[in-house]
């Protein structure tokens, strides 16, 4: 729960938030009261004197490295804004008395790649910016003065191929956020970036300890304990399928869940380069965990009184914790046709392959496993799919068939091949917010799922 009474009161426009911005960058530490006099520091000191010679980042634990001068200068700039939007969360965790997220710290001065100048879509504008904060400023500026063609109309986004009309210009100004990216707020522990105090107000709740009584939700499909209602509705959603893969029969619940699919299950585009050796990847994350093997140092240090374990691997960290100090012990893997108990997830994976001939679905590359009630982890035999995604793929499914010579589909040759999905249920926005739902023969229990569902008013 959360330490004191949280303070009810509107929190403090972002515009009259007092501020103290630190630069991070080398061994600075100037200290700013506004992000103009950052930026302004920054340009003077820092960003005039970079070369061609040294792409490298120099802001504190952030590491990055860049193609080019122009996107190392757009780095650091957008360093300037981070740190002004992890101080609005800062002073919200304050007025708020919200507790520290436990996350790891290593990631707060981790900022998204800029590889493209930062060129506002707005019709007949496209003026250039490298500084986010002034991006964001002017792309404001639309929704403000240009937004409203008469005073009875209705407010009109102009970006580029959107055309969206709006009751007032405010709404305008937030829509065009779902444009540039640009987020309020951001974690001053861990450095994540949300696009609302409502969103970053549920990362802190995430990251609380969840008690066994009556404070905890618990997702009925995947056993998920969450500390909120609203958590628990928002995590629901994400169980529901609604977009397929162009390219295999994979479903995912969020396009860019699909996108990370086809990044790597479809592409050999490896964008992002180790700057100490020749290792590449397709993601920032893969190229943070790689970066660790490099660490002359151990990163992370065990905590507990009298253990000495440390190592450059959060992975290995995450399960040193759990095996030698949790209560819960090591992670169960069972199978749940012979109920055979393992302590590895690929050990269920060739149990599954090797003795019950299963193999994975098409467009999948490895089985997905739940955690269960009794604390097991067992193969996921359900998914929830958009009566929409499933006729679109039968209707996909029937051409295929009219057309045989189509693109075949890798798959495991294994005889006989059990249908681990034949329980799909298929789920309708509409049908939910009208309780009417649709079921497949023999589903799990769903009736938290849909209850939430309902509540919410969509899937």
């Amino acid at each position: 729960m959360m330490d004191g009474k949280a303070d009810k009161r509107k929190p403090v426009p972002y515009a009259v938030e007092p501020l103290s911005l630190r630069c991070e960058f080398e061994e600075c530490f100037i200290v700013e009261e506004d992000v103009d006099s950052l930026i302004s520091h920054l340009v003077s000191e820092h960003i005039s004197k970079l070369t061609d010679g040294d792409l490298h980042c120099h802001w504190k634990d952030c590491e990055g490295f860049t193609e080019s001068l122009p996107e190392l200068r757009r780095h650091i700039y957008f360093h300037a804004f981070h740190t002004k939007i992890k101080y609005h969360g800062f002073n919200l965790q304050l007025q708020k008395k919200l507790p520290n997220c436990s996350a790891s710290i290593h990631s707060r001065n981790i900022v998204p790649e800029l590889p493209d100048p930062l060129i506002c879509g707005w019709v007949d504008c496209l003026v250039v910016y490298e500084c986010a904060e002034h991006y964001y400023r002017h792309v404001d500026s639309h929704a403000k003065f240009d937004s409203k063609k008469s005073d009875k109309g209705p407010a009109v986004c102009s970006w580029e191929g959107c055309n969206r009309t709006f009751n007032d210009q405010y709404k305008v100004k937030e829509h065009l956020r779902s444009h540039t990216q640009e987020k309020l707020i951001a974690c001053p522990t861990c450095g994540g970036m949300f696009a609302s105090r409502t969103k970053f107000f549920d990362h802190i709740q995430r990251q609380m300890p969840i008690d066994e009584a009556e404070d905890s939700y618990v997702c009925e499909y995947c056993c998920r304990k969450l500390s909120s209602e609203r958590l628990l509705r928002d995590h629901m959603r994400h169980h529901v399928n609604h977009y397929k893969c162009p390219y295999c029969d994979m479903t995912c619940p969020t396009p860019s869940g699909l996108r990370v699919h086809m990044s790597y299950r479809h592409s050999e585009v490896k964008p992002h380069s180790c700057p100490y050796c020749d290792y590449r990847c397709k993601s920032e994350n893969d190229l943070r965990k790689h970066l660790e093997s490099h660490s002359m140092v151990p990163t992370y240090t065990c905590p507990v009184e009298n253990c000495s374990y440390a190592t450059r691997s959060q992975t290995c960290f995450s399960v040193h914790c759990r095996k030698k100090h949790s209560k819960k012990g090591p992670l169960k893997y069972a199978c749940h046709l012979c109920e055979k108990i393992f302590t590895r997830g690929n050990y269920l994976t060739k149990h599954l392959l090797g003795v019950h001939k299963f193999r994975w679905p098409s467009g999948h590359c490895r089985f997905r496993y739940n955690l269960n009630e009794d604390g097991c982890f067992r193969l996921q035999t359900v998914r929830y799919e958009s009566l929409e995604l499933s006729e679109a793929m039968m209707s996909e499914s029937a051409e295929n068939v009219d057309n045989p010579d189509g693109v075949e589909r890798p798959a495991i040759e294994n005889e006989p091949i059990p249908d681990i999905y034949s329980n799909d249920i298929n789920i309708t926005e509409s049908q939910v917010s009208n309780k009417q739902v649709l079921h497949s023969s023999n589903p799990p229990s769903t009736d938290l799922l849909l209850s939430a569902w309902k509540e919410a008013g969509i899937a």
